[in-house]
């Protein structure tokens, strides 16, 4: 791809923010730093720590209450299974999730949340681990082209008995080898109020599938064309392409990946992972990395093979305030309970899109030979 082509013009200066890395975790060698958990509940004005390692994070967490995913549920025996329509939350009402995306290759993240009457206290007695390591590196839309970063971390978190208060604040603070303190990487600070429902936004590319003309017209290649909807007050978007993998046996698993949230978790085999800074609701993919934008991962996508698009709206305050849903596609999974089947359908929370395979260049027919 032309950014990928021009990546080793790049490494250079992606060598320096290392270096600027290693600096700052050599510098606290000097600084005050806290063993790693259980961390105890001892309460400060704000974590001590350094932002705006590396390049400025557009938002590396993003926080949002627990909303329900609804699902429909028949067996073929409605006398065992009869037609109902019920609930499924991540963890339940009132729970707070985030997702830290790591840059600093951090081998965990202390947790702080905003306590009713001011202050910041860690909840968590052990640090984060990470749920998923990107192997490839990954890239920054710098001023003067794409910076080669160290490959990117994922670390999802919830908080089952969040502060009393109407708008709830997270921060992480990064650790290296069990240690952190006062020159660690801190995250962004994530704020959410607790809210029932996530709004609609809409992927806008095109998502047909080649030979059903139900689904519109297919994309020409794996090259995919993105583009989604504006949401008012956006900071950025997130654009998660993934499929779920082979070993999905219950619907637990498949509800898992389709409940709310900017990074899919569960059994995924993520494609793409980038994220994209407002005004910009577009990117194709292989294109140079937009200023201010980041690709975490990116594999090229085959013909023919359907994969998932999930996108995500995320404000300054780190909050998702919206995400593909009604406007998404249905997913639905059967289960054998004896010699009954039960049937689930929910929400994906993202439209499947099925590339077509490239086609020759026009030109005259071959010759007969």
């Amino acid at each position: 791809m032309h950014w990928l082509r021009h990546s080793a013009v790049r490494c250079l200066q992606g060598t320096a923010l290392l270096a600027m890395a290693a600096l700052t975790v050599a510098a606290a060698g000097c600084s005050k730093k806290i063993p790693s958990g259980p961390f105890g509940s001892y309460l400060v004005a704000y974590p001590e720590g350094v932002r705006d390692s590396l390049q400025n994070t557009p938002s590396d967490l993003i926080v949002w209450p627990d909303v329900p995913l609804r699902v429909f549920e028949v067996g073929t025996d409605t006398a065992v299974f009869p037609p109902r329509t019920f609930d499924v939350y991540r963890s339940g009402p009132g729970v707070m999730h985030g997702e830290i995306m790591d840059y600093v290759q951090a081998t965990g993240y202390q947790m702080f949340r905003d306590e009713d009457g001011g202050g910041y206290r860690s909840f968590n007695d052990f640090p984060l681990s990470p749920e998923r390591r990107f192997t490839d590196r990954s890239y920054y839309g710098g001023t003067s082209g794409a910076l080669v970063m160290p490959p990117a971390q994922f670390f999802p978190f919830s908080d089952p008995y969040p502060a009393p208060i109407p708008a709830r604040s997270y921060v992480g603070r990064a650790e290296v080898s069990r240690v952190t303190g006062s020159a660690y990487p801190l995250t962004n600070r994530g704020t959410t109020p607790d809210t029932t429902t996530i709004p609609d936004m809409q992927y806008t590319g095109l998502t047909g599938h080649p030979g059903d003309s139900n689904t519109g017209p297919a994309p020409p290649d794996s090259l995919l064309a993105l583009s989604w909807s504006t949401v008012p007050g956006a900071a950025g978007y997130w654009v998660h392409i993934y499929q779920k993998r082979n070993d999905i046996h219950t619907s637990s698993d498949a509800e898992e990946i389709a409940q709310p949230a900017p990074i899919a978790t569960g059994k995924v085999r993520d494609k793409f992972i980038g994220f994209f800074p407002a005004p910009r609701t577009a990117y194709k993919l292989g294109d140079p990395v937009p200023p201010g934008a980041r690709i975490l991962v990116y594999r090229v996508l085959q013909g023919l093979q359907e994969v998932l698009i999930r996108v995500s709206a995320v404000d300054a305050s780190g909050r998702m305030i919206a995400a593909i849903s009604t406007s998404g596609d249905e997913d639905a999974v059967s289960e054998r309970f004896g010699q009954v089947d039960r049937r689930r359908t929910f929400l994906a929370g993202s439209k499947a899109v099925t590339p077509d395979r490239p086609q020759p260049p026009p030109g005259p027919p071959p010759s007969p030979r």
